[in-house]
């Protein structure tokens, strides 16, 4: 808003003078400064909304890595120490690992993993007592078994030809697809 005042002047002069005074902001000020604003507030919402689904992608990424490298992880650790395979298929394996480490097959310790071969299904480990999800929304579980010298067994396998297996697994959350893959070779046999 604008205040106008009267300037008396001597006769020379023009016989007025305006003189000007801003004591509050006008209509054109006050939207201009409100669009600024507004703009401030729609770039820095758009940066916050980019940054959290970064963020939420990058959290489901590392989750569904974590998840399937610790089943992996716990499926490698536990094959490693087996005794004796007693199943060998190609979305399962049961056997008997050396848990309490007497080097004695006892009848507690048979372990299984499986997968029942739908896509999205868990991957389970079982001992005999306890049954547990090792891996969530799986989409591809394979074992594959190979001789000393390295050849590919045929399905069925026979278990007593069993050197090395490779464990290939596939899982998938939301938009994120992890392949993991691990060679196996048990100690023990």
């Amino acid at each position: 808003m604008f205040r106008i005042y009267r300037i008396a002047t001597n006769k020379n002069r023009k016989p007025y003078k305006y003189k000007v005074s801003k004591k509050g902001l006008t209509l054109v000020e006050l939207l201009m400064v409100v669009a600024l604003i507004s703009i401030l507030v729609a770039v820095i919402s758009s940066v916050f909304v980019a940054v959290s689904k970064s963020w939420n992608f990058e959290a489901v990424k590392a989750q569904v890595k974590q998840e399937a490298g610790w089943g992996i992880e716990k499926m490698d650790r536990e094959l490693k120490e087996l005794l004796l395979i007693t199943t060998a298929e190609q979305n399962s394996i049961v056997f008997w690992p050396d848990v309490n480490e007497n080097g004695i097959q006892d009848g507690d310790e048979s372990i299984t993993y499986s997968w029942a071969g739908t896509p999205g299904d868990n991957l389970i480990r079982s001992d005999g007592i306890i049954t547990s999800v090792l891996s969530h929304d799986v989409q591809s579980f394979q074992l594959n078994y190979y001789d000393g010298n390295g050849n590919s067994l045929v399905f069925p396998v026979t278990p007593v030809n069993v050197r090395l297996i490779t464990i290939n697994l596939t899982t998938k959350k939301e938009d994120e697809t992890i392949t993991i893959r691990s060679n196996v070779r048990p100690r023990n046999l």
